[in-house]
């Protein structure tokens, strides 16, 4: 995903959805350079496992994250991708703030607890107020890898 501007959020979905298309419309952009990049089939089908797993519950977390992710039968590593919206996305949190902070993680299916490490090491590190402070107050897509990847560094998702 790329850092948005804040001027507007991306919509790309084609096939019919109800109102979850709005908030994973921005992860359009980013299922198909995964796709592309990785030699996963079509980021049409990626979205649908994602949008599919939104409709069983909701991956929205309160004070501005979002977390969506599905399991992806033809993927051999995790990835996580993150996008920034400096307006915010709705993407109906418990606490019905707009979502800033969008974290796509796709995992091998049948590796559940890659998945979970990954959601829990997501779900602690945007709780620090100043993550998300330096994390929005970034101007380029580098600053904004920087700030992750010394934040992450301390987790170790390990296949079990």
């Amino acid at each position: 995903m790329k850092v948005d501007s804040g001027a507007r959020a991306v919509l790309t979905l084609s096939r019919h959805r109800p109102p979850i298309e709005r908030q994973l419309a921005s992860c359009g952009p980013a299922t198909e350079v995964i796709a592309t990049e990785e030699g996963l089939p079509d980021a049409e089908d990626i979205l649908d496992l994602v949008y599919k797993r939104e409709e069983v519950m909701g991956t929205a977390l309160e004070e501005k994250v979002a977390i969506p992710h599905a399991r992806v039968p033809s993927l051999h590593k995790p990835l996580v991708v993150f996008g920034r919206s400096l307006r915010g996305i709705y993407w109906n949190s418990p606490d019905g703030q707009l979502s800033n902070f969008i974290f796509l993680i796709l995992t091998p299916e049948g590796k559940d607890s890659i998945q979970i490490q990954i959601l829990s090491a997501v779900a602690k590190v945007m709780r620090d107020a100043h993550i998300k402070e330096a994390i929005m107050e970034a101007k380029e897509a580098k600053d904004i890898w920087n700030i992750l990847r010394e934040t992450f560094t301390a987790y170790h998702v390990r296949s079990r």
